[in-house]
């Protein structure tokens, strides 16, 4: 099988196992199929065994990249007219070992639901806490236009995957 996140195999394996690290949830994970979240858990894992003393600034960039892989491979699944961005401490590449994952999906006219199980059900399953949100632009400029948090966390807005130009 090959590696589905390349860039961040010299990470992993820089890092060593993190076997037997008590925060990987056991509830709701699904051991027998292949998500796209795990690699990140790993990564995450291996940096709070094997990077005591290491730099904050690259414990967040190697962070950041194992989410934004991970991301990238659950965006796939949108349709054409969809995209997911980072907002927040995510959005600015500042993601800490504990943090809350800032996540928008953004699209043009597509239910709701689907995009919600194709992007947040994986990272819910694999025991993240996200901060979420599905909206069109409209939306977005209505929730900016309506609440001090939200327009803050639009400001730290990256593209992960996705239609560009709705971004």
């Amino acid at each position: 099988m090959t590696d589905p996140f390349p860039e961040l195999s010299a990470v992993r394996q820089s890092l060593g196992p993190a076997g037997g690290v008590p925060w990987r949830p056991a509830v709701g994970r699904l051991d027998h199929i292949a998500s796209p979240v795990e690699p990140f858990l790993d990564v995450r894992a291996a940096i709070i065994t094997a990077r005591v003393g290491d730099g904050g600034t690259d414990t967040c960039e190697a962070l950041t990249a194992g989410l934004d892989e991970a991301l990238q491979a659950l965006g796939a699944a949108l349709p054409a007219d969809a995209a997911v961005i980072a907002l927040g401490g995510y959005g600015r590449r500042e993601q800490c070992i504990w943090s809350d994952v800032d996540v928008m999906v953004l699209h043009a006219d597509a239910d709701p639901e689907s995009l919600a199980r194709s992007v947040f059900y994986p990272l819910w399953d694999a025991g993240l806490k996200v901060g979420h949100a599905i909206r069109t632009v409209p939306e977005s400029h209505e929730a900016g236009s309506a609440d001090l948090e939200t327009l803050t966390s639009l400001l730290s807005a990256r593209l992960i995957s996705g239609d560009g130009g709705l971004y």
